[in-house]
Parts: structure tokens; sequence; C-alpha cells
């Protein structure tokens, strides 16, 4: 029943996605009967295309266009919206270098065509990609911004006795740092992630939003240079230091925002495949569960 009622929903928000699209951009639909081409002299059908259309393109579409509904289902939860003005000008800046390539007497849509996209799927991608900006963007605070270091110390194995044993190693670094070990010898000695060692364990600029909740409120309560941990977390035990706290320069401000509406807009997606169910009823095998691709 559930999965009956979300692909009714994804239905009918489709539909609204294409609609919603600048009318004047789209190929207009050719009977079935029109002549669309002449080959020495005998006559192309549209639905001598059409059919092969399907078969070529149209599960390719469909996942684009239920990726799109699912983030206009979210963003409708979250009480956001956007213009046709912004979704035109983020399309604009997408595509507009490529007027100047356009030929005399074409126009850019002509061109796109050519080229085997369209202004509509640019558009319909532009407008689900500022509807995801927006929903992320409404958790983003920069007072919540905290500059971190971190010491990751994973299990050498999958037994309970390798996690006990990585549990204890970063214990006993947590306490060397306590005990006046400075931290980048910490991590130096102790570290299990190569990404982060090269650098003493920086992190940059972290929203507190996306620690998780056993987490954020003790890093929270840090003052400049202090840790806390370690935390057992899906990487491996961790132990935070906080190097800053928020708000950060307004030049820092602009590149921590980027990167966290980077880094947000995956975790959002995910969320949202992993919350819906979506069949899809053009393949062959109708049981067959797919997520919509999202921009």
């Amino acid at each position: 029943m559930f999965s009956t009622i979300f692909f009714l929903s994804a239905a009918i928000q489709v539909t609204q996605i294409t609609f919603s699209v600048p009318q004047e951009k789209m190929l207009p639909v050719p009977e079935p009967d029109k002549i669309i081409a002449k080959l020495n002299g005998k006559d192309i059908k549209a639905k001598e295309v059409e059919k092969f259309l399907w078969d070529w393109f149209g599960n390719q579409t469909l996942q684009v266009l239920i990726g799109a509904a699912m983030i206009e289902d979210a963003a409708k939860e979250a009480g956001i919206t956007v213009e046709h003005e912004e979704v035109v000008a983020q399309v604009e800046q997408q595509i507009g270098h490529l007027r100047a390539r356009v030929p005399p007497g074409k126009t850019l849509e002509e061109q796109l065509r050519l080229q085997g996209t369209s202004y509509t799927r640019y558009y319909i991608q532009a407008r689900a990609e500022l509807l995801g900006r927006k929903i992320v963007l409404k958790s983003f605070n920069p007072e919540d911004l905290r500059q971190l270091s971190q010491i990751i110390i994973r299990p050498k194995g999958k037994e309970d006795k390798d996690k006990e044993e990585a549990k204890l190693r970063a214990q006993q670094a947590y306490n060397q740092i306590k005990g006046g070990e400075s931290w980048q010898n910490a991590v130096m000695t102790f570290t299990d992630d190569p990404t982060t060692k090269a650098n003493a364990g920086r992190l940059g600029w972290v929203s507190l939003v996306e620690l998780p909740e056993e987490t954020r409120e003790q890093v929270r309560q840090l003052k400049q240079g202090e840790i806390c941990g370690p935390f057992d977390t899906q990487y491996g035990f961790v132990i935070f230091r906080v190097d800053a706290i928020g708000p950060p320069t307004e030049s820092e401000l602009e590149v921590a925002k980027n990167r966290f509406i980077s880094r947000r807009l995956m975790q959002l997606y995910r969320e949202i495949n992993e919350k819906a169910k979506v069949e899809n009823l053009l393949l062959p095998s109708g049981d067959k569960v797919d997520k919509g691709k999202h921009p």
C-alpha cells in the first residue's frame, strides 16, 4: 500500500515538474501520423520514432524526473520554494557561454538538442539543485561552525577483541594529550586516517549539525584548544579538538558554507533515497525498485 501511494505521489509530482518548465522551450510533441522527415522521398512519421524514444531514453528520463520529484517533495515538507527567475538565472550560469557558439539562424535550444540534451532538462535539474541547496541551508548557522581536528583509531580486524584494542589505544591517546603530549605528536603516533595525518588531523570548518547527536553537544561545550572523546563511530574511535569557534572571517565563511552545502547535499540525497520506495513499472521486471537520479 505504501509503495503504491508513493508511486502515485511521485507520478503526480512529475506531472507538475513537466508543466513547470517554460513551455516555449519544449519541442512540440508531433501527432503520431505527422511526417517529421523524408529519406529519398520516403516518409518517416512520428510514430516510427516514438517507439525508439521510449526504448532508448524512456528509463533514463524517468529516473531524472523521479529524482527531481523526490527533491520537490522534500522541499514542500521543509517549506522551501524557488522562483522561476532563480531557475532561469541558474540555467544561464550553466549554459550561457554556449550562446556565442550558436550558428546564425539557430537558437540555443536547437543547438542543445543537436548535442543530445535540452534546455528543459537543464531547467529541471537546476530547479532540483536550487531546492536542495535551500533545504540544507536551513540548518546552516555560522555560529555553529567549529574548526576541528581529529584523531581516528580503527580496529585492525572485525572481531570484538580488535574493537576493544582500538578503544584502549584511543583512550591512551586521549590520556596522553590531557597529560601534556602535543596534538601534533599524538596525531602522528595514533591516527589511522592517512588523509588528515599529514596536516595534523585538521578537518577545517565543520557545522555542529553535521556531527552525530552524541558527539555534538560535547563538542559544543569545548573551548578553543580543548579535546573530547573518544567516540565510537562508523569510522572508528574519534577524538576531536576544537581549533577555533565560529563564526569565521568573511572570506572563510563563504568557503565553509560551500563545503557545508556540498557535504549536506550528498547526505540529503542519501536520506531521500533511503526514505523513498519507487516502483519502476516501465521496466519489464515490474517488481524492480529504482531510485531517482539526483542532479
